[in-house]
């Protein structure tokens, strides 16, 4: 959630109740995302060629991962807010995410699609909110199973393989009792100064089921952006890595990208996800081949950014 006092939420939103504040948080996100694609990189990393057949399947992977994270945004306000919003919607409160993390402070991106929800939906601010906290707590957690399930496949000893496996599993159906039980154990101080908060949280009832299958759709998005990366390798090494390899990289991409979204400092976290990539891969493919890996992953993520929230801002005149 940034820097900011989630206590401060209503105040926050209150300056957002406006359709011209969304517009120009749309055209100031996508200037943002323009800057860092023009100059954040060294263009001399760059491989002298790609092999441009793989481009299709890439375009396709990064279409998946839209379409999951739309669709896993829809089902989890169903889940909290008992409500269905069209796809349509949900595609463009999902590229608004994506676009936030390039302004300061990760927050934007959150504070423009709730309002966009309570503008266009007609939703309350506690089950926007409610909503995003449920998509931040499993999102993370299921990148992490992501990463660390796969990683799991370096460690040579089956049986501390097979534990860590356990823990994984066992994970999903632990997290929504530690959930209630920091819950109970939040001072009744706390939930006077914070109404808001309490509102909120009390939305979130988290049960192992819904928990459960909310986490498996969290998952194919995390797999839909892990193929992604699979292709940029394909992209510049001219050849799809062996199953194992591709395997491997659905976790790397998963702790890549926590990693940077933790990295409150760096825009996109910029930097911090190519470190990450770069010292999980560079064993298996070279110290050269890994930089390049990672530069073309973040530039083919940064415009597919920008044409998702170019889409979203189509789809939003369309709908006025």
């Amino acid at each position: 959630m940034g820097l900011v006092n989630l206590g401060c939420l209503p105040r926050l939103a209150a300056l957002w109740r406006n359709r011209l504040v969304l517009k120009i948080y749309f055209v100031v996100a996508l200037i943002g995302i323009t800057v860092v694609l023009v100059s954040e990189y060294n263009l001399a990393v760059l491989p002298d060629q790609y092999h441009w057949r793989y481009m299709l399947p890439l375009c396709v992977a990064v279409l998946s991962f839209w379409l999951t994270i739309a669709f896993a945004w829809k089902w989890n306000l169903s889940v909290t807010a008992g409500v269905s919003i069209p796809l349509a919607s949900a595609f463009r409160h999902a590229a608004m995410l994506l676009l936030g993390k390039y302004l300061p402070g990760k927050i934007w991106g959150v504070l423009a699609r709730g309002q966009d929800a309570m503008i266009n939906q007609r939703l309350a601010g506690s089950n926007v909110y409610a909503a995003t906290y449920l998509e931040q707590l499993i999102s993370i957690h299921a990148g992490l199973v992501v990463g660390v399930a796969t990683l799991t496949l370096l460690v040579p000893d089956l049986a501390l393989r097979a534990v860590l496996w356990i823990v994984v599993v066992l994970s999903v159906f632990i997290i929504p009792f530690v959930h209630k039980f920091i819950k109970d154990l939040t001072p009744e101080r706390f939930r006077r100064r914070y109404v808001f908060l309490e509102t909120m949280m009390s939305k979130v009832t988290l049960s192992t089921p819904d928990y459960t299958r909310l986490t498996c759709v969290y998952l194919l998005e995390w797999v839909a952006m892990g193929l992604v990366l699979v292709l940029v390798v394909a992209l510049v090494t001219g050849e799809v890595p062996p199953r194992i390899d591709a395997f491997l990289y659905l976790g790397v991409n998963s702790l890549a990208m926590i990693a940077g979204f933790l990295a409150l400092f760096a825009p996109g976290g910029i930097g911090v996800r190519e470190g990450v990539i770069v010292a999980l891969i560079s064993p298996r493919l070279g110290l050269e081949t890994a930089l390049m890996i990672s530069v073309t992953m973040r530039l083919v993520t940064v415009a597919a950014d920008f044409v998702a929230g170019a889409i979203a801002m189509l789809l939003r005149a369309k709908s006025h």
